[in-house]
């Protein structure tokens, strides 16, 4: 499901993938947004289809506006 939400009162195109463990944001979204990129530990995360991708690093406290 593709749904316009404001983030950070930007207007941004978010896809919902309602099987997969974690939520993904480009790192050009982030950089456009200005949002602060945060270490971790690397870690795996289920998508939807059941794959298995390899990630680092998480954006903290993204406030994310849907409808009124």
């Amino acid at each position: 499901m593709k749904l316009e939400w404001l983030i950070q009162g930007k207007k941004v195109l978010v896809l919902i993938d309602s099987g997969a463990s974690h939520n993904f944001i480009f790192i050009e979204l982030v950089q456009w947004l200005g949002l602060v990129v945060e270490p971790t530990k690397p870690y795996k995360v289920r998508l939807g289809d059941e794959n298995r991708k390899n990630n680092q690093d998480c954006c903290k406290k993204v406030g994310v506006r849907l409808g009124e």
